[in-house]
């Protein structure tokens, strides 16, 4: 007798039949997971950074860290760094290498749940979305480039509480935006704020 080959596809349907029946597992209860303390745990990782307020005086872009921290993770003092903060909000800045002893009295590495601390501005906590005590991730970004042109927008309120008229923009250039820019290394983040 002559027998044919059936194709793959019909072999399955000619093969299908009724489906095996399965017996019921046995479904355990899920637990209620507790999150009332997850926010504290979550930035726990090889570059994660306890914050702590550093006033710099070179600007809103610069951030301190130690010695021993910039070499755990192989930058160098006036190198770039990616900040990641909470809610998933970045910045960008450049490292300001502080004396350990700067931060002995935080000692964040005690405890093992961060590599270091990392000191910010006002502004880099703000752009980040952390405060003075929070965790932040950061990286070494050596991919960012120099910019040719940046856009930056006063907000009205801080000019009229410094007596600042809103439509005079030359005035607002030369007595504040020149001299913090002009022969300096600012790193800047689209959606910064900051102060001048």
């Amino acid at each position: 007798p002559k027998a044919t080959s059936a194709s793959a596809s019909t072999a399955k349907k000619v093969s299908a039949a009724a489906p095996p029946v399965k017996k019921a597992k046995k479904v355990e209860p899920v637990q209620a997971k507790d999150n009332s303390k997850a926010i504290l745990n979550l930035a726990k990782g090889k570059n994660s950074m306890q914050v702590f307020l550093y006033d710099a005086e070179d600007g809103h872009t610069v951030v301190g860290m130690t010695e021993s921290a910039m070499e755990d993770m192989g930058i160098f003092d006036g190198d770039t760094v990616s900040i990641k903060g909470k809610r998933g909000k970045k910045t960008v800045a450049t490292v300001a290498m502080i004396p350990d002893t700067d931060v002995s009295a935080l000692d964040a590495s005690v405890d093992g749940k961060y590599s270091g601390a990392i000191g910010m501005t006002k502004d880099a906590m703000k752009n980040s979305g952390v405060r003075a005590g929070d965790a932040v991730t950061v990286a070494p970004a050596p991919e960012i480039k120099f910019g040719k042109a940046v856009l930056i927008l006063p907000y009205g309120d801080s000019l009229e509480s410094a007596g600042i008229d809103a439509s005079d923009t030359d005035s607002v250039f030369e007595s504040y935006l020149r001299p913090y820019f002009e022969g300096k290394f600012r790193t800047l983040h689209r959606g910064d704020s900051f102060q001048v």
